[in-house]
């Protein structure tokens, strides 16, 4: 039919204004292979399928909504767990090297100490060591016995409970055996 239609143009477009003196409405692309063209209404609205289509829409977004959900949720799970694992890891021992220092290497220990302080902390920690060392001196040695995370950690931030033990002094013989309970609170700075 569609290689008829060249016949249509071929003769002058007489071909295509044939439909108006044919009471069948036929051009000679439909007159040769015997075709007719006819106008239908359009079918109903197929309800079923309509609902069909909006269920399957509606199943498909709220599987992505909930894959989104999930995967945002478990990212910041794994950012929790992260951060209580680190913090259970490293926590004792950063309050043990905040709190530790030695007659020999005093400088170097308050230096290392205010660079585990967080900013709000570190103008308190400084007038504690100037304190230290306007007195007379002596070897703090510290050692976390417990330790315990507080809930409430997040990603960026966690409390934690500490049984500290130590000694203070430089004469073996006269070592005073020191303990303490502390509360610490950890804040993830970038």
């Amino acid at each position: 039919r569609d290689l008829a239609h060249l016949l249509d143009t071929a003769a002058v477009l007489v071909g295509w204004l044939w439909p108006l003196w044919d009471s069948r409405n036929r051009t000679f692309a439909d007159l040769l292979p015997r075709t007719e063209v006819h106008q239908v209404d359009p079918p109903g609205t197929d309800w079923r399928r309509r609902a069909g289509v909006v269920l399957l829409a509606s199943a498909i977004l709220a599987g992505a909504a909930a894959g989104l959900g999930y995967f945002a949720v478990y990212r910041q799970d794994q950012a929790v767990h992260q951060a209580r694992a680190q913090i259970t890891d490293d926590g004792p021992r950063m309050v043990e090297q905040l709190l530790s220092y030695s007659v020999e290497e005093i400088d170097q220990d308050f230096e290392r100490a205010q660079s585990l302080a967080t900013a709000n902390y570190r103008s308190q920690l400084t007038a504690q060591q100037d304190a230290v060392k306007k007195s007379n001196p002596t070897n703090n040695d510290y050692w976390a016995v417990s330790s315990a995370l507080l809930p409430g950690v997040t990603k960026t931030q966690a409390a934690m409970l500490l049984a500290m033990q130590g000694q203070r002094g430089t004469d073996p013989k006269d070592l005073k055996f020191i303990t303490a309970t502390l509360r610490v609170d950890f804040r993830k700075v970038d």
